[in-house]
């Protein structure tokens, strides 16, 4: 496969069970009554996906009969007459759109209308649209890798169901087709290579080819300790395609299981494993954590008993934890993120964190804004993370964090994660979950540096959260939170000295004191009338004790990592892009983020966030 139609597979939502975005965007047509010339049923042990991809709930069966597609999150389209489909529309310039429509699972409504009431006119109706599409785009093992393609596996699916309706030797042909293109064209290791292989699988099934069967389950074979690690985690690096690719793999096994195939080895074993991480990615409120490309209302997975209270995947860089799995208990949960590079449906995320109390995310993550929306890519950036960045933006990317330490005891959750940044600065997290108050805690330290660089900690809120900052000093300031549910927190930031600069201020105050000591032995030998001599004496231990402070505080001065902290707070800003989190595809909210600034040597932030 091509990089350029790889990075653009990746674009397209995965739309098996209907998406938040679709749902929330699209209305949804009432299907029109059928009409009934005879009771049919869908095959005894049929190998169908009577989902057809997710777009059933979005094409009505009135819709399908006249020639309209709806492809989430648009609106419907005349797309057809009479069977005969123009494939070469594309009324949104949307590369989303035009996979979906090539799929053919819109047309779904039809075969659901032929298995309930037999009416032969709605299968003949599909029949015509995939004969359409199979005549006007025919495929083989040479056909080019274009992005549009992407969903064959899909329309393979759909064809298969064709076929055990009604067997004809077209849809065997271009079955076949089909099934030559996906073998030389695999999408790899991620949730397109799944369905790819599960598609040819079904269509060995159907027209009882054992070379089709054992092509994809060698290849499922190869996918599934990747999609599902050892621990349970999902390689997607999204908390929505985590459970995403746990359905499809479920379907998966149905496939094996309907077609009288041996299960995958391990499978059953991964799917329960990663059924408990994808509950632990589950907020109390039962809405997943906004973690990669998930959107804001995906929602989760209740756990299983004996699911204990939190738990790290350290293969692919996840943590969670919680105070209670009871809703009654008022319970709090938190995320942190950290090990491979970005990649699938990833963000620049290592070391952010989120965090949900008192029936409310207090910090959260802004989502995905979608597949083609213009502002996805700062949605992906460290920019929207709850990260420490260095320097530029580009600086906060990093290959690779690494998980120092790890320790979870009844009462509290600790982890230290170390992430390369810019050249030789490397950022160390430590971050501690305290589950009797909900309370969170970040300290980020960094190498030292020649000289002074910006350091940005952030911290992204919910829309509508009511922000007060009060400044202490110069190294500490404090946040009041209220949440639109009238939740409150308080989130409190510092900067202490460290290392060498905090082995120069000691010495300084040492310093200090020795002058003190000598100014005092002064003042009385001064007050007692002491002998000159003496006098004299003490006069030479003030003067050099006075010399020395001065010493020491230009090596304080010299040594100093740290600048004074500024704590801003930033909403619904365009230009630089900040201050935003996602009500779905394309629809982004205005919503704070704090802004934590210093310019330091070697950073030393310490940010507790403490529920009220």
């Amino acid at each position: 496969m091509s990089v350029l139609a790889l990075s653009l597979a990746l674009l397209v939502p995965a739309v098996a069970t209907p998406r938040a975005d679709a749902a929330d965007d699209v209305p949804v047509t009432p299907a029109g009554p059928a009409v009934t010339t005879a009771v049919a049923q869908a095959p005894p042990g049929s190998l169908c996906d009577h989902s057809y991809s997710g777009l059933v709930p979005h094409n009505s069966l009135d819709d399908v009969r006249a020639g309209y597609y709806t492809g989430p999150p648009f609106q419907r389209v005349k797309v057809a007459v009479d069977g005969d489909v123009d494939w070469t529309l594309d009324p949104y310039q949307s590369l989303q759109w035009r996979m979906w429509l090539d799929t053919l699972g819109w047309a779904g409504p039809l075969l659901l209308s032929y298995d309930r009431t037999g009416n032969r006119a709605d299968l003949e109706l599909a029949m015509a649209y995939a004969r359409d599409y199979v005549d006007d785009q025919p495929m083989d093992a040479s056909t080019p890798d274009l992005p549009v393609l992407q969903q064959s596996s899909r329309r393979l699916h759909f064809l298969s169901c064709l076929y055990e309706r009604d067997p004809r030797p077209w849809i065997a042909e271009a079955m076949e087709g089909t099934v030559d293109f996906l073998g030389v064209h695999w999408a790899g290791l991620y949730n397109h290579g799944l369905d790819q292989d599960n598609a040819i699988v079904v269509a060995g099934c159907v027209l009882d080819r054992d070379d089709w069967i054992e092509l994809g389950r060698r290849r499922l074979s190869t996918i599934l300790p990747v999609s599902i690690d050892d621990e349970g985690a999902t390689n997607e690096q999204s908390s929505a395609y985590s459970k995403y690719t746990y359905h499809r793999w479920l379907a998966a096994q149905t496939t094996m299981s309907r077609c009288g195939l041996p299960p995958l080895p391990g499978l059953a074993e991964r799917l329960a494993a990663n059924y408990a991480f994808n509950a632990h990615a589950t907020r109390p409120d039962g809405i997943l954590t906004p973690i990669g490309d998930t959107y804001p209302t995906d929602r989760g997975d209740v756990p299983r008993p004996g699911t204990p209270l939190s738990g790290v995947w350290v293969q692919n860089g996840w943590a969670f934890g919680r105070s209670s799995w009871s809703p009654s208990d008022n319970p709090s949960h938190f995320s942190l993120r950290f090990g491979p590079g970005r990649q699938i449906h990833g963000h620049a995320d290592h070391g952010s964190v989120t965090l949900y109390a008192n029936g409310s995310p207090v910090i959260t993550e802004p989502g995905s804004i979608g597949y083609t929306d213009t502002r996805r890519f700062w949605f992906r950036t460290a920019s929207a993370k709850n990260v420490l960045k260095i320097g530029a933006s580009t600086c906060a990317r990093s290959t690779h964090a690494r998980l120092l330490s790890s320790a979870r005891t009844a009462t509290k959750d600790r982890y230290v994660v170390e992430t390369p940044h810019c050249g030789s600065t490397v950022a160390r997290r430590a971050v501690s979950y305290t589950r009797g108050t909900g309370a969170l805690t970040v300290n980020d330290t960094t190498s030292a540096q020649s000289r002074a660089t910006p350091r940005q900690q952030l911290w992204h809120l919910v829309p509508g959260t009511a922000v007060t900052v009060r400044r202490i000093d110069a190294y500490r300031s404090q946040v009041r939170l209220t949440m639109p549910n009238g939740s409150t927190a308080q989130l409190v930031t510092t900067s202490d000295r460290r290392g060498a600069s905090a082995r120069a201020a000691a010495a300084l105050e040492s310093a200090k004191t020795r002058l003190a000591r000598a100014e005092r032995a002064l003042r009385a030998a001064v007050r007692t009338k002491a002998r000159p001599v003496a006098t004299k004496a003490r006069k030479r231990a003030v003067t050099k004790a006075r010399a020395e402070v001065r010493a020491a505080r230009r090596k304080a001065i010299v040594r100093e990592d740290r600048g004074a902290l500024q704590v801003s707070v930033v909403t619904g800003r365009t230009v630089p892009y900040q201050g935003w989190v996602s009500a779905g595809s394309g629809n982004p909210v205005p919503a704070p983020v704090i802004v934590v600034s210093q310019s330091a040597k070697a950073a030393n932030i310490t940010t507790t966030i403490t529920p009220g």
